[in-house]
């Protein structure tokens, strides 16, 4: 509802600032027409008046006149109006710009007498250039003026589309990074019950059957036998749950840098633990003494949780590799996590199904970074998984406010 709001705010002023565009350049137009129309207006007057000087005109001022004449016809200021001059009944002086007209272009005929006796005969014609002229000047200006307005309007909405969208994008960031601190923090509340209720009732337990075995030590063997299997399946459940609670956990402590190499460590280490095939774990982080800042560096570590989880659970591999790696200078971390397992056939099919790699695409996507998964490229192997991902060294929460 808020974009559909702000859509139409922007598309409401994209229209008023269309509509002030086209009255600009309308008056332009007018303006440019009324002055046109003036300048014609003030040659006909003079027309008029030098036609007019014809009448009693002495022969020696004659050329003087029609070359006053001539350079008003040659003007072609007259607004839709073209003349003749002719001397005598037939001799032309001043042809108009068509050699003959039909009657219906004939708007009169003037007659004046010079001092000498010439007759001259002017005869005044709709001029039908001048108006085909006006017709595509004002056609032209039309066009000028619509592909103005055309290339506004899709600027406007590619700008107005670009903001929304845009918006769109930083609240789904904000949202996701919202529901990643709630995760964050019901992980911690599950550390809180599992360490105070889970893991002492456990150890509780264990406690009691190791007391009864020593007092049933002179029962019958079944009798002992389910003993010693219950103590096992109680330490069983007790290494799950410090399992459990090594994942959900936050181990990064305080609110300023943490180093990264040994949370990594970390990761990899309770993963070796608790698998059943071998696999030959491999962690390289460079530079070594790399340090982040909190945010950055909890985020890489439930990266890698989700990845190595990933490996152990459907990949089955002999070897894989996680690396983490700042280049000098720059303000992105690069993460990649590779195995030579059976690796996956339909990436996008697959993240369309689990939850996994699609909530560790959306954490990456919410900080700002990009995550790609392709086939691996670990030697000897098949044809695995690899997973790259660049993240912005600095927490990136601000630019989605």
């Amino acid at each position: 509802m808020e974009l559909s709001r702000l859509l139409v705010r922007r598309m409401a002023l994209l229209l008023a600032a269309c509509f002030l565009l086209w009255w600009a350049l309308a008056a332009i137009e007018t303006r440019r027409d009324l002055r046109r129309e003036g300048q014609g207006a003030e040659e006909i007057a003079r027309l008029v008046g030098e036609l007019a000087n014809l009448h009693g005109l002495p022969a020696d001022r004659l050329e003087a006149q029609l070359s006053a004449l001539r350079e008003i016809h040659r003007s072609g200021s007259l607004q839709h109006l073209d003349f003749q001059v002719e001397v005598d009944q037939g001799r032309v002086l001043i042809p108009a710009r068509i050699h003959s007209w039909p009657k219906d272009r004939e708007l009169g005929r003037l007659h004046f007498q010079g001092q000498d006796g010439r007759r001259f005969e002017v005869s005044l014609l709709a001029d039908p250039v001048g108006a085909r002229e006006d017709a595509r000047s004002d056609l032209a200006g039309a066009l000028l003026a619509f592909l103005v307005l055309a290339c506004a309007v899709l600027a406007g909405v590619h700008r107005i589309s670009r903001q929304a969208l845009d918006q769109a994008d930083g609240q789904a960031r904000r949202q996701s990074l919202q529901w990643q601190a709630r995760e964050e923090a019901r992980r911690m509340r599950i550390e809180v019950r599992l360490q105070e209720q889970l893991a002492q009732d456990v150890t509780a337990l264990r406690a009691q059957l190791a007391l009864l075995s020593r007092h049933m030590a002179d029962k019958a063997d079944p009798v002992q036998t389910a003993l010693k299997e219950a103590r096992s399946q109680c330490g069983r459940i007790q290494q799950g749950v410090t399992a459990l609670l090594k994942d959900v956990r936050d181990p990064v402590c305080g609110e300023g840098r943490e180093a990264l190499a040994p949370l990594l460590h970390d990761v990899i280490e309770s993963w070796q633990d608790r698998q059943g095939a071998p696999i030959h774990w491999a962690l390289d982080v460079q530079p070594l003494n790399l340090s982040l800042p909190r945010e950055t560096a909890l985020m890489l570590y439930r990266m890698t949780q989700e990845a190595c989880s990933n490996i152990v659970r459907h990949s089955a591999p002999r070897r894989a590799r996680v690396a983490v790696r700042q280049a000098p200078d720059t303000a992105w971390v690069e993460w990649t996590v590779e195995d030579d397992g059976v690796g996956m056939e339909a990436i996008d099919e697959a993240i369309g199904r689990g939850t996994g790699l699609a909530a560790l695409r959306e954490g990456i996507w919410a900080r700002g970074g990009e995550l790609n998964i392709r086939p691996g490229e670990m030697q000897g192997g098949s044809a695995g998984l690899r997973l790259e991902a660049r993240l912005p060294v600095t927490p990136v929460r601000e630019e989605w406010s």
